[in-house]
């Protein structure tokens, strides 16, 4: 009688086979995040042109039916998006937590760090490697930052990602407005047709 061969724990690996399998699922987990990263940035311009260019068609568009459905699609349209960007940075956040906790990357950062005596903890991040103030100065001395006060006060104290949500969910509110407006139209109309038979 034929036995099959039990799968190998992660016990049962040698070490060069375990630091193999961490690089393969380090790298996949990178490229997953950089993918969702592109998808985000992808996914507002798509919004945001769409939407754009709705409210340049709607404006010669005179069917009710056809304007109250085409507004009621965007609003869906924008809210999927919506979603979709805060599930990616959702699923991004799981990514970074699994490279640095669960592949061991804490301990790869601090070994590349250690002899700065830099420990990068809880504020390591995939995209957040700062440069030093020793080299942004020097980038500044050396012409390569454009209005550095406001590069440094306030430029990098805004969330890009923040932005992505408000312009999101603004764009959410302003299709909604829209079909609420196109509605209101209608059922006037609708009104005082009836009350003028």
């Amino acid at each position: 009688m034929k036995t099959t061969k039990e799968e190998p724990t992660v016990e049962d690996l040698t070490r060069k086979e375990f630091l193999e399998l961490r690089n393969v699922e380090y790298e996949q987990m990178s490229e997953d995040w950089r993918h969702r990263d592109q998808m985000t940035w992808q996914s507002l311009a798509l919004s945001v042109t769409l939407t754009g260019a709705m409210f340049g068609f709607m404006k010669d568009l005179d069917n009710v039916l056809i304007t109250l459905i085409i507004w009621g699609l965007a609003v869906l349209f924008n809210y999927t998006i919506l979603i979709r960007i805060i599930k990616d940075n959702y699923y991004q956040m799981g990514s970074i937590e699994t490279i640095l906790y669960k592949l061991g990357g804490i301990e790869l950062v601090e070994d590349m760090y250690q002899t700065k005596e830099t420990s990068y903890k809880e504020d390591y991040n995939l995209r957040r490697i700062k440069p030093s103030d020793e080299f942004f100065e020097a980038s500044v001395k050396a012409g390569r930052i454009p209005y550095p006060f406001l590069y440094k006060q306030f430029f990098l104290k805004v969330s890009a990602y923040k932005m992505f949500i408000f312009i999101q969910i603004c764009l959410v509110l302003l299709t909604l407005c829209a079909f609420i407006y196109e509605l209101y139209i209608a059922v006037t109309s609708y009104i005082e047709l009836w009350i003028t038979f």
